[in-house]
């Protein structure tokens, strides 16, 4: 907020876009929201304008609009204000749209509008979600052993969603009930847990997918699978996370940002943590986008790798 006197300037910065998404002066006030916090692919969301003139008089105001890949909204209007109007409309993410990851440009709405010969810009950001997230638990299993791989599922959607969740593993990873349906409410999180077996050690794909209604998603797991006390690696570009376990401790490397952790592998307990040694300046906490790393694995005595002969 800035003022001189009678004169004042206040500008609003929206917390997804980091820029500016109203401004208030005495002889006008613009706006832009998108009263949302997310809104997941293939949905739509309220977007709104507000435009007050203080001139005392009929103004010519022109707006328009443009939008982020993956967001759809076009708004072109000429027209003439004698004091206050809002404009709603419907504001798409399409089904393909990019998920926002941590330090990820933000998707953004950029506003022009001219009010009486001046032209004001705004930007207002949305974040873009898929429609359920998928998160799994049971990544390290004991082979000749039953142990629970659980799928858990976080709707993004302002709607119930009914459907199944099916699992596809290699040979060596057996389940017995790969299909489970599943009920989940509007906004609101459930899991299932699937019994499965490894027949032998090393690293094996699980795909899981989703299917319901409308909504449909799928993606790999790596499981590691122990005979031993060996060392096996995976590396999961979803998740965006490295993992390094031998049964007893595991230790995430993130591949955005570099953190380490090491946990107790039966109780994931969280024991030491140590952030990734950098090159600056600029460091990590002055940058906008933290640096995504390149995860390789050296081969050493007792170390597997996917493809790996046991």
């Amino acid at each position: 907020r800035f003022r001189a006197g009678d004169d004042f300037l206040n500008v609003w910065i929206d917390r997804a876009s980091e820029r500016v998404t109203a401004v208030d002066t005495p002889r006008y006030l613009v706006a832009c929201a998108i009263p949302v916090e997310d809104a997941a692919a293939g949905e739509t969301c309220a977007i709104e304008w507000t435009i007050q003139s203080r001139a005392g008089r009929p103004v010519d105001v022109a707006i328009a609009t443009q939008a982020s890949d993956g967001l759809g909204i076009d708004l072109h209007e000429r027209f003439t204000l004698d004091g206050e109007t809002t404009l709603r409309r419907d504001l798409r993410i399409a089904a393909d749209a990019r998920p926002d990851r941590r330090g990820d440009p933000p998707h953004r709405v950029r506003t022009s509008v001219l009010i009486d010969g001046e032209t004001i810009e705004l930007e207002t950001g949305v974040k873009v979600t898929p429609p359920v997230e998928v998160s799994v638990d049971g990544c390290g299993l004991r082979t000749g052993r039953t142990e629970v791989f659980r799928v858990k599922l976080h709707s993004r959607v302002d709607r119930d969603l009914h459907g199944t969740i099916s699992l596809t593993a290699d040979p060596a990873l057996a389940c017995a009930s790969p299909v489970a349906p599943f009920d989940l409410p509007a906004r609101s999180r459930t899991e299932h847990g699937f019994p499965v077996c490894a027949a032998t050690a090393g690293v094996h794909v699980v795909q899981v997918r989703l299917a319901g209604g409308d909504v449909e998603t799928r993606r790999d797991v790596p499981v590691r699978a122990f005979a031993g006390s060996e060392t096996l690696v995976t590396i999961d570009d979803d998740e965006e996370l490295a993992v390094l376990e031998n049964g007893a401790l595991r230790v995430e490397a993130e591949l955005r940002g570099g953190t380490v952790h090491v946990l107790a592998a039966d109780t994931g307990r969280r024991l030491a943590g140590v952030r990734a040694a950098e090159v600056g300046p600029p460091f990590s906490g002055y940058r906008m986008r933290p640096d995504i790393y390149r995860a390789g694995v050296e081969g050493i005595l007792g170390l597997r790798r996917a493809g790996d002969e046991l």
